[in-house]
């Protein structure tokens, strides 16, 4: 293209240098802003179960408390506190109480709760001497490990994952 063509109506103009630097300022802090909004909206708790476990939270069901370790690949300890209005038996999945497990924790599933209460200092703490818990599990071939623990005295599911 010859130096004519540029100023041209219709020709291929470039854009003055101050432009260019203004829409590289104005543009790199609104794709950061609008990545952290995305996280917001993307990334609750009933979400990031959902995408990493497959499980969906029971109906009538609220999160109370939620705390996760920072880390860049998203491993670590993740504990989840949710309160259900009663009845429960209406539960889905991994947190249908009449497929859950009656009887007491085991080693590792009590190794998991204190390991994340240590790590992440919830401040609804499941009591693993009450009568009565359920619990079920799943695992993944990586290693990483949900417990869900229901105690029934407090209408709550205690949700502890360790990812690897």
């Amino acid at each position: 293209m010859s130096a004519d063509e540029y100023r041209r109506p219709g020709g291929f103009r470039l854009l003055p240098w101050p432009l260019g630097i203004i829409l590289l300022v104005v543009a790199v802090p609104a794709a950061y802003l609008f990545s952290w909004a995305w996280d917001l909206v993307e990334s609750t708790p009933e979400t990031v179960l959902a995408s990493n476990w497959g499980v969906r939270l029971p109906p009538r069901s609220s999160v109370v408390e939620h705390h996760e370790e920072a880390s860049f690949h998203g491993d670590g300890y993740r504990v989840t506190v949710v309160t259900v209005e009663p009845p429960v038996e209406d539960g889905v999945g991994i947190f249908d109480i009449s497929n859950m497990s009656p009887e007491p924790l085991t080693i590792e599933q009590s190794g998991l709760v204190v390991a994340a209460a240590k790590a992440l200092r919830p401040t609804n703490h499941l009591d693993m001497s009450t009568p009565g818990l359920r619990t079920a599990e799943l695992a993944q071939g990586d290693g990483s490990v949900l417990l869900c623990v229901f105690d029934a005295s407090t209408n709550r599911f205690f949700i502890y994952e360790e990812l690897f």
